[in-house]
């Protein structure tokens, strides 16, 4: 994550006009907007194709996965995940209708510009989250799908991805139903 496109602390109702206005995505954290750069193809086409595979995986369950446009509420602060899948019934915030509260699985693919944020600031943010089981950061550069569970709690997505809450496990050139990056 960059400088923020805001220096000072704006209020909430602030961040949602910006965003209104703003053909940009805007993530809020801490009272900054921070405009989130634009993704490249191969960013775009990772992001699109975890989308739908997590999408196609699971159909006919209770969980609903949701694109890049889904805002996440999460203490204060807003993200935009690359992909976001949410079990059971959608939460919204109370100040922002069209922010969840309650992500059972976020993913992230990662971009140079923002491959730190997403490692640490964006990581420690979601883990206040009561709900989120599973953080998946995908790394097309590197081909690789590093997961994080984040409960004991276990969303059915593919065997290879349970492991210890405190050590992430890299998964080379694959994970459920065998994403290609």
């Amino acid at each position: 994550m960059g400088e923020p496109a805001v220096k000072s602390p704006v209020s909430y109702d602030e961040y949602l006009r910006r965003l209104e206005a703003s053909d940009e995505r805007l993530e809020y954290v801490d009272g900054e907007i921070f405009a989130m750069a634009g993704g490249t193809p191969e960013h775009s086409y990772v992001g699109a194709r975890v989308t739908t595979l997590l999408g196609v995986a699971l159909r006919g369950g209770p969980c609903r996965t949701f694109s890049s446009d889904l805002r996440v509420r999460v203490h204060g602060s807003t993200i935009l995940p690359d992909a976001t899948v949410i079990c059971g019934r959608r939460e919204a915030a109370e100040d922002d209708p069209h922010a969840v509260t309650n992500p059972t699985v976020i993913v992230e693919v990662l971009s140079p510009s923002t491959a730190l944020w997403d490692r640490e600031g964006k990581f420690a943010l979601v883990q206040q989250i009561p709900s989120l089981q599973h953080y998946l950061l995908v790394s097309p550069e590197k081909r690789t799908v590093e997961h994080f569970p984040t409960r004991r709690r276990r969303l059915a997505l593919h065997p290879g991805l349970r492991r210890h809450p405190r050590r992430p496990r890299r998964h080379p050139r694959h994970a459920d139903a065998q994403l290609r990056v």
